[in-house]
């Protein structure tokens, strides 16, 4: 699986970088109508891949690569197909030293930082992984609400880039600082609704475990009633029975 999820780095760095391109210049629709189209051809390759063809975890990482692909080349289509300074062309492609130093002044820095995450995530999942099944389930669905909340405020953090880098490269810093304020003041308010609304859930899903415990526990006390005031009566009646007839035949 992993070698085969490899072969679709390259095409998730295109689409990244071409979906990059297009919020920079506002448009945010279209990488994530791109990022739908792929996904749903993902998830019917997954079942096509998988039952139809019983290819099993190579038919999963065979539909990964084909929906990067196709995200990539949706997203290479588009800017090919412009005729202003975002258009892309592959005769213009060359490397130019002073921006390429400047993105890896921020860009190295941040790659380091979601590496560090990374590594850190590894480390809390194998101390998780440790206290059993129970707790790695647990886990797996806190953190299914985690990325609910997470998208939320890495959203207005797109936001926050795409309009403070225009705005930077026009020289109105003021508009800057009242971007970075708006969007850190709608990240934390929504986050903290969706965290709301999360322990609403949370709060749901406890009631509903607690009641199955209690149908349980009513359930083994009525096994328990009938095991106690049925069977073992039977069982008297049928050993009475036996010594009985152990008598008899006895005399």
């Amino acid at each position: 699986y992993i070698f085969i999820y490899f072969l679709s780095i390259p095409f998730m760095l295109v689409y990244n970088f071409g979906s990059a391109v297009l919020r920079s210049y506002g448009d945010s629709r279209r990488p994530m109508y791109y990022l739908l189209i792929s996904g749903t051809v993902n998830v019917i390759l997954n079942l096509f891949l998988v039952i139809a063809l019983q290819l099993g975890v190579a038919g999963v990482a065979i539909a990964t690569v084909i929906s990067n692909v196709l995200s990539a080349g949706m997203v290479l289509t588009h800017l090919a197909r412009r005729n202003d300074d975002f258009a892309f062309r592959f005769r213009r492609m060359h490397i130019e030293k002073t921006p390429l130093l400047r993105i890896l002044q921020i860009g190295i820095p941040a790659g380091i930082q979601g590496a560090i995450f990374s590594v850190s995530n590894v480390f809390i999942q194998s101390g998780i992984n440790s206290f059993g099944e129970n707790a790695i389930a647990g886990s797996s669905l806190a953190l299914n609400f985690e990325y609910f909340t997470y998208d939320i405020a890495n959203a207005f953090a797109q936001a926050a880039v795409t309009f403070t880098s225009q705005n930077y490269g026009a020289g109105d810093l003021r508009r800057c600082k009242k971007i970075f304020r708006y969007c850190m003041l709608f990240g934390v308010v929504f986050t903290e609704i969706k965290s709301n609304n999360a322990k609403s859930v949370r709060r749901t899903i406890e009631r509903k475990i607690r009641h199955r415990c209690q149908l349980r526990q009513c359930v083994m006390h009525q096994i328990l009633f009938i095991l106690g005031n049925v069977v073992k009566p039977q069982r008297r009646n049928i050993l009475q029975r036996r010594a009985k007839a152990n008598n008899t035949s006895g005399i």
